[in-house]
């Protein structure tokens, strides 16, 4: 976890992101270890609200997570922390029965994204308030 001035703490994520070091990589071809180098692999860990209205719902949940099958977490021991976040929230476990026939393009590669749950928007005078 970081804190601080906004361009300093960018500064700091920059340069550790650009950093190699050493590292035995196993070459296939000739079935031994080989000295490389490797680049620092920064990943940022971000909580994000998406809201939209629901009648994109399917879209949306096809679009962020096109292949999900129910597990939140590739590692079982995550499971119970998203729970915990998710009932913090008040907010349900998203459904797996959305329909797959559309997509809305954005770019999704090289991430990966839990999807820790959904709710409905609040009406007003019968009208979605996002």
């Amino acid at each position: 976890m970081t804190r601080g001035i906004k361009h300093d703490v960018e500064r700091f994520a920059s340069e550790l992101s650009a950093q190699y070091l050493p590292f035995n990589w196993f070459n296939p071809k000739k079935k031994e270890l080989e000295p490389a180098l490797v680049q620092t692999n920064l990943q940022p860990i971000q909580l994000w609200s998406v809201v939209f209205p629901k009648e994109h719902k399917d879209a949306m949940l096809n679009s962020l997570f096109p292949d999900w099958d129910g597990k939140v977490c590739r590692q079982k021991k995550h499971e119970k922390f998203v729970g915990i976040i998710r009932k913090a929230l008040g907010i349900k476990k998203v459904p797996t029965d959305y329909k797959k026939d559309k997509k809305i393009p954005f770019h999704i590669k090289n991430m990966d994204m839990v999807p820790i749950g959904i709710k409905d928007d609040y009406e007003q005078d019968g009208q979605e308030m996002l």
